[in-house]
């Protein structure tokens, strides 16, 4: 392999922008790894069918953890259910609280007008206009059955319908999400950012390379080992942008030598950095649900958006506050279908702890590359059990809503019935039934040199080295109360173009 400037590890919704970022100075070459298949522009037609479809999310792709993640170019934004929503302005600003320079609202704003191109339709002061990831809401007339009906049930309930779920205010209400969806298409990182910049003389994307770890000369890393079929390719380079994702940057630095000393001498590798944090400060938002037996008119109208191929798993949220909140809300409630194994359609209704409380951590199985990593989602761990309570306040409201407006109509029976539950019966049905929104963070937290846990500074660099980044999910510190894929793209272009200038002054 030739030597590069910068080798990007992770093609997903933040290596997908930090490469196309990188890859603008024509003197600075980039190398983008990626674990998973790449199959080129949009517009060259190879991509398959489930990847571009955003009613359904893919079966395909996936790495097999515990939590779907995609392994593919474009990352979770080939697989999610596109919603394009930003954390609240006070999300950032505890970022920048904590003593990460450049990290408030404030300082961020201007860079989700370079990310988002909202539509004039759907726009509001909250969302970006001029950048390359096209978003807009979905339209009342677009909404499967399930999805109407559970928007207009939360309407008869007193819910207003808000313009966006990216405002702060007012705190609850309702709408149907803002969608990275173009042209019927779901509109990954991969066609937004990436395409821009394949016909770049200065980048090279290596796809179906998985990155096993880095070798160092002091505080300098200088090769990746990545392993590509049955080769094992030594890749040099003068920068480092780790982007693999919260369950991935964390092992790829622990195989490198960096992490808990504990950890690294239980498996036998060289201590580079004894960083603590590496893997700790695993967030999700947790989620439990009632699944609910369709009537005969709910079985027709889920029928009927089949034939007409207006079926959406998702797509519609409302935010609604617990008896815990303190903010303006700490709970997404979501309705929800899906095909499970068997065929059948399951419809359900999701209850979303948006400001979890719980951590977890990420562990390596062992020292080869790909072994999955050992995951402690840690749901429902706070010593004050406020977790758990703010998910029973989530079911009880499903409970409510299900007998309001036509969702009433729509179903037969549901379980479990949350009025029928004594108060230890309920957070027994939670602690066995919680799950992850699949927007996991944390796990190389951003911080000062003064929080023991810290991983990365406010730039990105890992803590001991001088010249390796990471720039994904990973390195946030408390998570947002928002699906999180809109932050990540913001994350990989805010690192990378510091790193820009770094080069271009270097």
């Amino acid at each position: 392999m030739p030597d590069f400037d910068v080798v990007v590890i992770g093609a997903g919704s933040a290596g997908s922008v930090a490469a196309s970022v990188l890859s603008t100075q024509t003197n600075v070459s980039v190398c983008l790894i990626e674990a998973g298949p790449d199959y080129g522009p949009f517009e060259a037609g190879r991509w398959p069918s489930e990847i571009l479809d955003p009613r359904l999310r893919p079966r395909t792709h996936d790495w097999g953890f515990v939590d779907s993640r995609a392994k593919v170019v474009g990352g979770c934004s080939a697989h999610n259910q596109c919603a394009a929503v930003w954390g609240l302005p006070e999300d950032y600003d505890l970022w920048g609280g904590a003593g990460n320079l450049g990290w408030s609202y404030k300082e961020i704003s201007k860079l989700i007008q370079e990310i988002e191109r909202c539509s004039v339709d759907s726009l509001t002061e909250w969302r970006g206009k001029d950048g390359w990831l096209p978003t807009r809401h979905y339209r009342d007339e677009e909404l499967a059955s399930w999805q109407l009906a559970f928007l207009e049930s939360t309407v008869s309930m007193g819910y207003s319908r808000i313009a966006d779920l990216s405002a702060p205010q007012p705190g609850e209400g309702v709408m149907p999400f803002h969608a990275n969806v173009y042209k019927s298409t779901r509109w990954n990182a991969a066609f937004a950012f990436l395409d821009r910049a394949r016909g770049r003389r200065n980048l090279t994307v290596l796809p179906n390379t998985l990155a096993e770890k880095l070798l160092f000369e002091h505080k300098n890393a200088r090769t990746l080992v990545c392993q590509s079929g049955s080769d094992t390719l030594e890749i040099r380079a003068r920068q480092f942008v780790i982007c693999a994702g919260a369950y991935s940057s964390p092992g790829i630095l622990m195989r490198s030598g960096i992490g808990p000393r504990t950890e690294l001498e239980r498996l036998g590798i060289r201590i580079q950095r004894d960083l603590l944090g590496v893997g700790k400060n695993l967030q999700d938002h947790s989620v439990v649900s009632v699944e609910f037996e369709l009537s005969e008119h709910g079985l027709r109208a889920l029928e009927q958006d089949v034939v007409e191929g207006s079926f959406h798993e998702s797509q519609v949220i409302l935010r609604a506050r617990s008896v815990h909140c303190k903010g303006p809300f700490d709970l997404h409630l979501a309705p929800y279908q899906t095909t499970a194994d068997s065929g059948e359609y399951v419809s359900a209704v999701l209850a979303c702890d948006m400001v979890p409380q719980s951590r977890g951590s990420i562990h390596l199985s062992g020292t080869d590359a790909e072994l999955p990593p050992s995951i402690d989602f840690g749901f429902l761990t706070d010593p004050l059990h406020q977790d758990a309570s703010v998910l029973i306040d989530g079911l009880r409201l499903i409970h409510r809503l299900a007998e309001s407006g036509p969702l009433a109509t729509m179903i037969e029976s549901r379980t479990p019935r949350p009025d029928a539950m004594k108060p230890g019966e309920s957070y027994s049905y939670v602690e066995s039934h919680v799950d992850g929104y699949a927007h996991p963070v944390g796990t190389c937290r951003m911080g000062q040199l003064s929080d023991s846990l810290a991983v990365v500074d406010s730039g990105g660099l890992v803590r001991g080295t001088s010249n390796v980044y990471v720039a994904d999910a990973s390195i946030i510190p408390t998570i947002p109360r928002a699906n999180t894929n809109l932050t990540c793209m913001l994350i990989g272009l805010k690192i990378a173009k510091e790193l820009s200038i770094r080069l271009l002054r270097s």
